[in-house]
């Protein structure tokens, strides 16, 4: 991790040959450094293969653009809070390797990055490695992305067919109503590689159980639930019925080892829903009774936990470059 860099540290690099061995950075909260000390930097690593630049003051369109030219070999980028733009994207995709190197993507609180930008990005990735996709709190990709992931190409298949970890976290509009006609062709076209999914609930509450969601999870062949090992489910509200989660991660994705529920807030007090006879066919709230219940039927197969925000975020460990 190189927090300490500036503009007055790295000005001196141009004197010097480009070092070759870097392959990791971490400038995760850099203050010091500009887009233009950013951009002198890149040039002197040619053979850095991984980038995590979150809430680092320097980056921007200009920035990324030199980082595309200059970083050929990389395998993960990692943005955070960044004020990058569609064309920004744009260019910085069409003048790298990333296309054909990339295997990790994580973008998070990119709020100027539109369907139009988000879309083109991630058809620019049809042939693309890319194993991990991770595009948390971008407000203004919706439908896009669950559309671009299920295009299928005719040579290797689709754009997410390698995927083994979807994260949409924050994006509440990337599963709009119907949500069958989202979720379904998705998981026709991941599912038979995804292990993670984290999605938003919010863009679920009002699906139609048995259409919108048991075909997407169920584990069969086109579903989530036939390789998917982990499911975080945000915005999860203590009234929301908890059966749906039950059935979600009880009885239809039987591949399923962990659940995680994210809420603003929680209570860990166990009340009166202790009396119900199975959590799959009562309607209570989803609190922490309902996930000892649920732990007690279910947990020899699959684990749930309810975590605040903050605990999610904690546990996630955002900011780790790939070991």
């Amino acid at each position: 991790k190189a927090t300490f860099l500036s503009d007055a540290s790295v000005r001196p690099l141009s004197e010097y040959p480009p070092h070759t061995m870097l392959r990791k950075l971490d400038i995760t909260r850099t203050d010091g450094l500009s887009s233009i000390g950013l951009s002198r930097l890149v040039q002197k690593l040619p053979q850095l293969e991984q980038l995590v630049a979150n809430r680092c003051r320097g980056v921007n369109d200009a920035s990324l653009l030199a980082i595309a030219q200059a970083a050929r070999r990389l395998t993960l980028l990692s943005l955070e809070d960044a004020p990058i733009t569609d064309p920004g994207l744009a260019a910085a995709v069409s003048a790298s390797e990333w296309p054909r190197t990339l295997k990790a993507l994580h973008l998070k609180g990119l709020v100027r990055i539109t369907d139009q930008g988000a879309g083109a990005c991630l058809l620019a990735f049809r042939h693309c490695p890319l194993e991990e996709l991770r595009l948390r709190d971008c407000l203004n990709m919706t439908s896009s992305i669950p559309l671009a992931l299920s295009l299928p190409v005719a040579a290797g298949g689709g754009i997410g067919c390698r995927l083994t970890v979807l994260d949409l976290l924050g994006c509440p509009n990337a599963v709009l109503q119907p949500v069958s006609e989202r979720l379904l062709p998705l998981a026709r076209a991941v599912g038979a590689t995804l292990r993670s999914l984290a999605l938003p609930f919010s863009a679920l509450r009002h699906a139609d159980m048995k259409i919108d969601l048991y075909e997407p999870f169920a584990s069969h062949p086109g579903g989530f639930g036939s390789v998917l090992r982990s499911l975080t489910l945000s915005d999860v509200r203590e009234t929301d019925p908890s059966n749906v989660f039950a059935r979600l991660a009880g009885d239809w994705a039987r591949g399923l080892r962990e659940c995680r529920l994210v809420r603003a807030s929680y209570t860990r007090d166990w009340i009166v829903t202790d009396f119900y006879s199975s959590v799959g066919e009562s309607f209570f709230v989803t609190d922490a009774a309902f996930v000892g219940r649920f732990n007690a039927e279910y947990g020899h197969r699959c684990r749930m936990q309810l975590l605040t925000a903050e605990e999610f975020d904690v546990a996630e460990g955002w900011d780790m470059l790939s070991t």
